[in-house]
């Protein structure tokens, strides 16, 4: 509904002369003048001080935000519709204090919302207004005057149709894996959809494990001592055997990263850090297993990284394909696309990584090329939920009972809507492409 209409006198008695806008309700006061109430503050005190509330109203369009809300229609009209504590699901209760009375704090909307359309429709409107300022739009002063309104649904920010993902829940991200509060603004995403995005910047390094170790020191360092290494072809460790076995595996006898005394050549400084980290590696830094520390990144600190992630997913006209970027984890890390395994070869080098799949180069920091089920919030029977891609589909471990998977690796659930599912380490990839449209970073 892009237009609706509400007239004052049509509603409850506690409710008459009120207007509603895009910033606040204005309610007249009876010496003269208006009583400002921000959207949000209205909805959150009248409906509850959940912060579910807040947090549905302004991720989801109203066709996304009703069911989340709301729940059967056919309810026992003396029933309040409270929340369970988990986001998103609702559940009947008839919980009274010793007083009798129902618990405010907790209550979402009462059966009244699902029986009654007008309020069904206020309630719309109060959501529609609500957007437009948590979108930044222009701002609408409302008057205390005047028997009806007509407001206008905010341009270009409907419900984008084609997936059945919900898009991100922010909630899900770990405590102090995102450096600020997420933000939500209009955005064009690449097939020209005119949406909403959540702005979200991770914080650059894991904060539920640590990072490492990488190059094993010697070659007769055992895996323990030692991260691993994947090419597209296989999965490795990175112990001694495989560092003495690297002209046979690669059949090239110039390949030599160890002295004379088994010692691993391994980027020790800064300096050999930043000339091998890179494509064009000079010659002093070939042969050289390279890793890297935080204290050699700019400022000594984890290099952040902020995307753009749609509020919820639209299906692209074709999948997205070597995207440099792809996501971002629930615990603080960039997810890259395919390590560019053939120059660190050509170098004679091996950028190694941990055995979370994730390694240091100078300007993105750390960030991860492959998923090793390091972390993650388990889904019963569905592997671990550990990142959003950049699309906002949510991305799971590897699984071996994920089954009709398509080219990118997705697939569509009941119980999940479209997700995808990690593809294995060995294939230098987390998520082979997006089916997704994405937002212009």
């Amino acid at each position: 509904m892009n237009r609706l209409e509400i007239r004052t006198a049509h509603l409850p008695p506690w409710f008459r002369g009120v207007s509603l806008g895009g910033q606040a309700l204005a309610l007249p006061l009876r010496g003269g003048g208006c009583l400002w109430i921000p959207c949000l503050e209205f909805l959150s005190r009248f409906y509850g001080r959940s912060q579910e509330i807040k947090r549905v109203l302004l991720t989801y369009p109203w066709s996304w935000a009703r069911p989340r809300l709301i729940a059967s229609e056919n309810v026992d009209p003396a029933l309040d519709l409270c929340l369970t504590g988990t986001p998103g699901v609702l559940r009947h209760q008839r919980t009274q204090d010793s007083r009798g009375n129902r618990p405010a704090s907790r209550m979402v909307y009462r059966t009244m919302r699902t029986r009654d359309d007008f309020t069904s429709e206020v309630t719309k409107l109060v959501f529609l207004r609500c957007a437009i300022l948590a979108l930044g739009g222009a701002a609408f002063i409302p008057a205390c005057n005047g028997d009806a309104v007509t407001p206008t649904a905010p341009t270009g920010v409907a419900a984008p149709p084609g997936s059945t993902a919900a898009g991100p829940d922010i909630g899900l991200f770990l405590s102090g894996a995102l450096a600020g509060s997420v933000t939500t603004e209009p955005c064009t995403l690449s097939g020209g959809t005119a949406t909403t995005c959540h702005r979200i910047t991770v914080v650059g390094l894991p904060v539920d494990h640590a990072v490492g170790p990488f190059c094993p020191p010697t070659i007769f360092s055992t895996a323990a001592e030692g991260g691993i290494w994947f090419d597209g072809d296989g999965l490795y460790d990175l112990d001694g055997e495989f560092i003495k076995g690297l002209s046979s595996l690669y059949g090239d006898d110039n390949w030599l990263l160890h002295d004379e005394d088994g010692n691993v050549n391994v980027t020790a400084t800064r300096e050999a850090f930043e000339g091998a980290a890179k494509p064009n590696v000079a010659p002093e830094y070939q042969n050289h297993c390279v890793e890297g520390r935080v204290a050699w990144l700019p400022g000594g600190r984890p290099v952040t990284t902020t995307v753009l992630i749609p509020t919820t997913p639209v299906v692209a006209a074709a999948p997205t394909r070597n995207a440099r970027l792809l996501g971002v984890t629930l615990n603080g890390v960039r997810i890259d696309g395919s390590a560019p395994v053939r120059d660190i070869l050509r170098a004679y080098t091996i950028a190694a990584f941990d055995d979370c799949g994730g390694h240091f180069n100078p300007v993105e920091g750390y960030h991860v090329h492959a998923s090793m089920g390091c972390s993650g919030i388990e889904v019963g029977g569905h592997g671990r939920h550990f990142a959003y891609a950049l699309d906002g589909h949510a991305v799971f471990t590897t699984e071996a009972a994920a089954n009709g998977l398509d080219q990118c690796g997705g697939h569509d659930s009941d119980a999940l809507g479209y997700h995808y599912h990690a593809g294995p380490a060995a294939e230098n990839s987390v998520v082979r492409c997006l089916t997704g449209e994405i937002a212009r970073q």
